[in-house]
């Protein structure tokens, strides 16, 4: 074997065997309803978030959060500078509707 053979030996054997090692099988997948019953015995609720399916889906919701930050900037922007503390903005940007995960 060439040189550079043996290096795509040595390269190439362990990442198949790595990935080979990663595959799971169908068996082993677990479903919604099964992580549902899981939380249903804990008392809580498992729902899947109602994603954006399109590009203009997306686009238009990236534009609405990036609208919702910036008018929350400028309230804060618009506050008299010698007033203004890390205190005073710390309630408002904690409450933001822009702060919370999943937007709305």
């Amino acid at each position: 074997m060439s040189n550079d053979s043996s290096k795509a030996v040595f390269v190439h054997v362990p990442l198949i065997l790595v990935a080979s090692s990663l595959v799971v099988s169908a068996a082993e997948l677990k479903t919604v309803d099964d992580f549902r019953a899981a939380a249903a015995k804990a008392n809580a609720v498992l729902t899947i978030p109602d994603w954006e399916k399109t590009p203009e889906a997306i686009e238009a919701a990236m534009k609405s959060a990036i609208a919702k930050a910036n008018a929350a900037l400028d309230q804060i922007g618009a506050q008299d500078s010698g007033k203004v503390t890390f205190k005073a903005l710390w309630p408002h940007w904690m409450t933001s509707p822009t702060r919370q995960v999943g937007g709305e």
